[in-house]
């Protein structure tokens, strides 16, 4: 069986990944490395039309590296940037990544 935490998304985030601090709506602050896309493109094929595309700032980040799943409505703030934003939507692919699709809330 593939260990996809340790033999994908570690490497992967070690190379691409970049510090974050995400903050919950109750709880603690914590630290977490991640990818960060600021204009990633959605294309939903199947609403019935011929296709309605989004673009939003993404981070992906290993589920592991969390000490309690984010949620909507939690803070993200890319530390490069010194922005802050906030999580709309969760995507979990089933092997422990967890794409968050975020608005933009302050800063930078």
């Amino acid at each position: 069986m593939i260990d996809w935490d340790k033999q994908v998304l570690g490497p992967v985030i070690g190379v691409f990944g970049e510090p974050a601090e995400i903050t919950p709506q109750s709880g603690s602050p914590y630290s977490v490395s991640g990818v960060f896309d600021e204009a990633y493109k959605a294309v939903d094929g199947f609403s019935g039309v011929e296709s309605i595309t989004s673009v939003c700032p993404v981070f992906g980040i290993q589920a592991s590296a969390c000490p309690a799943r984010p949620q909507q409505g939690d803070a993200v703030t890319i530390i490069r940037l010194g922005i802050t934003y906030l999580i709309r939507d969760i995507h979990d692919d089933g092997h422990g990544h967890l794409k968050l699709l975020m608005n933009y809330a302050s800063g930078g």
